[in-house]
């Protein structure tokens, strides 16, 4: 008789417990699932209450953590999204786990990228050269990259890679595009050589007629006239060159206020 008591008082008091038990079941297998924002109903059950609170801590903890890295996510994708070099970063194997506009715009890429393996996004053999170094010196390389599509572009690019634990777990890649550092550059090349060419002209002609002279042209007055006169042409054609290259440092250095005016068109091309 005391056993079926007993019994009989265990099953009543399982089956009044059962019900907060299973919703706070359900609430767990709930956040589990990812619905953080799920909260365990009001109970007055003291046998379930202690655990209704733990749950609701535990689901309000999960969700500040979300929302932290959520708000750092964000941040990150502004930072890349805003960066104006290109940023790769790909696994051991070379498949790409994050990539920003920049990249995608340097290479011509559509705008699903990550996932995909480097080789699928590009054919440069220098590119995949480098990838590999790295993976096996494990070493930081800066190097200059030619791409030829979809337009010739210079890339500065600084491999880096991503060791945890002395374990290889991936490549870092910012390509800094010098497009117009270069272009600049071949610009002052030619322009100095043009330069010096320029100056080269007059400066020979003058030391010619100059020995010329020296050399007795001086006895006969119509002939040294006349050299002097080719000397005087030339001197003033080299001022003006020395002039021109002096006003040439003095705008690109910016310290010379410049003062728009009005010009035809026709007389200055016909002047030139």
């Amino acid at each position: 008789m005391t056993f079926a008591i007993v019994l009989c008082s265990t099953y009543l008091v399982a089956e009044v417990s059962m019900p907060p038990l299973r919703a706070m079941a359900v609430m767990a297998s709930r956040i589990g699932k990812g619905e953080i924002s799920t909260r365990p109903p009001a109970v007055t059950d003291p046998r379930v209450s202690e655990l209704a609170r733990v749950i609701h801590e535990m689901a309000a903890k999960s969700e500040a953590q979300l929302d932290r890295l959520q708000a750092e996510k964000n941040r990150l994708d502004t930072i890349l999204r805003g960066m104006g070099e290109g940023i790769m970063v790909a696994d051991p194997q070379g498949s790409i786990t994050l990539v920003n506009p920049t990249f995608k715009e340097l290479f011509g890429l559509p705008c699903d990228v990550e996932g995909r393996m480097l080789i699928d996004i590009s054919r440069h053999p220098a590119l995949h050269e480098s990838f590999r170094d790295i993976l096996s010196s494990r070493r930081e390389r800066v190097e200059e990259l030619q791409l030829h599509a979809p337009k010739e572009t210079t890339l500065l690019v600084h491999w880096v890679p991503l060791v945890e634990c002395t374990m290889l777990t991936g490549v870092v890649a910012v390509f800094h595009d010098i497009s117009d550092i270069r272009h600049m550059e071949k610009m002052r090349r030619d322009f100095v050589a043009n330069v010096s060419h320029e100056l080269r002209t007059p400066i020979t002609i003058i030391k010619g007629y100059a020995e010329t002279l020296l050399g007795g042209a001086l006895e006969h007055p119509i002939q040294a006239n006349k050299f002097v006169s080719i000397m005087h042409s030339h001197a003033d054609r080299l001022a003006s060159l020395v002039s021109d290259l002096l006003t040439l440092s003095q705008l690109e250095s910016g310290t010379v206020p410049l003062d728009a005016t009005s010009v035809q068109v026709h007389d200055t091309a016909q002047h030139v």
